[in-house]
């Protein structure tokens, strides 16, 4: 998944925090990342797509309550200064962009 060694202890802390399998967590934050379909997930891990549903629906609420901590916002009438003039003329009400690429 091009985890850099570096920072595998994150998923050795949602391991431990969570009590999920690694392979749930690997899964989960491939979908996340790369939004890759169940039945691609499946094909990955040896699982039916079925079971790759459950075991991103079983894990996805447990990591995020983990990393929401590591998000840090910014306020948002600083993003909105910052904004190209054009996407904020056209966004006017948009405050955050989440890029998960």
């Amino acid at each position: 998944m091009g985890i850099l060694k570096e920072t595998i202890f994150i998923i050795e802390m949602l391991q431990e925090f969570t009590s999920l399998d690694v392979t749930n967590i690997y899964l989960t934050l491939q979908k996340i990342r790369l939004d890759k379909t169940f039945a691609e997930l499946g094909d990955d891990y040896g699982v039916a797509e079925s079971t790759a549903s459950r075991m991103f629906s079983k894990s996805v609420g447990l990591i995020s309550a983990r990393i929401k901590d590591f998000t840090k916002w910014t306020p948002n009438d600083i993003v909105k200064k910052c904004l190209h003039v054009p996407f904020r003329t056209r966004y006017s009400k948009v405050c955050k962009i989440i890029d998960c690429l």
